[in-house]
């Protein structure tokens, strides 16, 4: 399945995933199992802001060269 597009809220929505699995209860290797699942979301969609970013600075620019 295609992943969807990131967007900040994205973001706000798996920290806050973030902080509840932190504050659960179990045990703390379930926890920890959670806490590093949701980690690897989130930078997967920190990589895609980062690239979308990117690719929009680079929209942006348009063909004008920018090295100075």
């Amino acid at each position: 399945p295609h992943s969807p597009v990131p967007n900040p809220f994205m973001l706000q929505q798996q920290q806050q995933q973030l902080a509840a699995a932190q504050n659960s209860k179990g045990s703390e290797q379930e926890k920890a199992q959670r806490v590093m699942a949701i980690q690897q979301q989130i930078s997967g969609t920190m990589a895609q802001l980062t690239a979308l970013q990117g690719a929009l600075m680079q929209a942006m620019s348009g063909s004008v060269d920018t090295t100075a």
